[in-house]
């Protein structure tokens, strides 16, 4: 029972994740479309924010998957 639970955890994460590094991608494209000479100190300072938080969201996300990874592979029993 807990490996299905581990399991399931595993594939909620490992999705979460992929959606994370698919936004930091879309992310980095359009702030290669912006005209970094007409952006406002503020608007620089937005962009470092989101760019940190999505950062910090793919980096916990990897660890937790790791971790999960770790965790399903205990519960592998070899073939006989």
């Amino acid at each position: 029972m807990n490996v299905q639970i581990d399991i399931r955890r595993l594939a909620r994460v490992e999705a979460d994740y992929l959606k994370a590094t698919r936004r930091i991608a879309r992310f980095e494209v359009l702030t290669d479309m912006i005209d970094w000479s007409a952006m406002t100190i503020e608007a620089c300072r937005n962009k470092r924010m989101m760019e940190s938080k999505l950062d910090d969201d793919a980096l916990w996300l990897a660890v937790e998957l790791d971790y999960l990874c770790s965790v399903a592979s205990c519960h592998v029993r070899p073939d006989p």
